[in-house]
């Protein structure tokens, strides 16, 4: 069995017993001897506060932290994997803090440690390992909500963006649910006024992540484009502010939305039309954005969203809303 000691060396002390003699008994330092076992392994981390007067003449004060985590293991036979982060902070009192981050990840083995990959990030904060990735945080600024991002523990390369929690779902097959919104500082916009975020669901078979899907949240008021003057249009808010917020969300039976009452406490519309019914699936993704500004998108036992057929608990949201499908993309097994 493998044993290894994160930033404190494991060590045996033989410690040599006290002696007494007719003057006093007293109690003797004796001998202490370290014995390093073939798999032990010690990383050494700092974390210092230091205060300093820069360029400028301004103090600055900067802290670093390290910390080390441990990925789930797949496989006994598999070498062990660390990830080692260093959070260099600096602050001053003219302005914010400011983080510059350094994730490194080290690979275990016969006594042996080698560097797999390293980067280096601006502005985000390391949250730690999820399943086979890295996530950091990024904090966002006056309106904006604060950002992760996902990295592959395999390269370290950026896998996805996400906003708020990371939802678990056992339904209709065991998966994660993800969201992006598009107030979130670490969304990219590349210039479309109608985006309002992003929607993602990882499947897993309770061992390792399988597939991902992804979609794009579109939301356009056409009453906008009838005004005559484009000035003013310009000026009009495009996306009502809560649509680009990180809603509550969670894959939801429609069974329980029956039991809970919401079909009786809502109307339901699809593209403008009122419903008496639904039955398109038996699970819905449910994205709470209000009190009265509720999106349902069907979702099959492949864990496909149906984005088609989505329906929502207003006319107006109905007929503004609507989702892109992008492509699937098969996850590779972690090594």
């Amino acid at each position: 069995m493998k044993h290894f000691v994160i930033t404190v060396q494991m060590v045996l002390l033989i410690l040599v017993s006290c002696t007494s003699k007719n003057t006093g008994s007293r109690v003797d330092s004796g001998t202490k001897s370290t014995i390093a076992l073939k798999d032990t392994f010690s990383f050494d981390g700092k974390n210092f506060l230091k205060r300093y007067q820069n360029e400028g003449g301004v103090f600055v004060t900067k802290s670093q932290e390290v910390n080390f985590y441990e990925p789930s293991q797949e496989s006994i036979n598999v070498p062990e994997i660390i990830i080692k982060s260093t959070l260099n902070t600096f602050k001053h009192p003219s302005n914010y803090p400011v983080y510059k981050l350094k994730i490194e990840e080290f690979e275990l083995s016969n006594g042996k440690h080698k560097i797999l990959w390293s980067k280096d990030i601006e502005d985000e904060t390391p949250l730690g390992t999820w399943e086979n990735y890295f996530r950091t945080e990024k904090h966002g600024c006056c309106a904006s909500e604060d950002g992760s991002v996902l990295y592959d523990l395999r390269d370290g390369k950026e896998f996805i963006r996400c906003s708020g929690e990371i939802k678990y779902s056992h339904m209709p097959t065991s998966g994660y649910l993800i969201y992006h919104s598009s107030s979130s500082v670490t969304f990219k916009n590349e210039n479309d006024t109608t985006l309002m975020g992003a929607i993602y669901y990882l499947t897993t078979d309770q061992k390792r992540l399988q597939k991902l899907f992804s979609y794009r949240l579109h939301f356009k008021d056409e009453s906008i484009a009838q005004i005559e003057d484009k000035t003013l249009a310009k000026f009009i808010e495009r996306i009502p502010i809560w649509f680009t917020r990180t809603p509550q969300m969670e894959v939801i039976a429609k069974s329980v939305l029956s039991e809970v009452g919401f079909f009786k406490s809502f109307k339901l519309f699809k593209k403008g039309e009122e419903l008496n019914s639904i039955d398109t699936s038996k699970y819905y993704v449910k994205l709470n954005y209000g009190l009265n500004d509720t999106v349902l998108i069907p979702i099959d036992e492949n864990n496909a969203l149906h984005e088609t057929e989505l329906v929502t608990t207003k006319k107006t949201l109905s007929n503004n809303l609507w989702v892109e499908r992008l492509k699937d993309q098969k996850l590779q097994k972690s090594k």
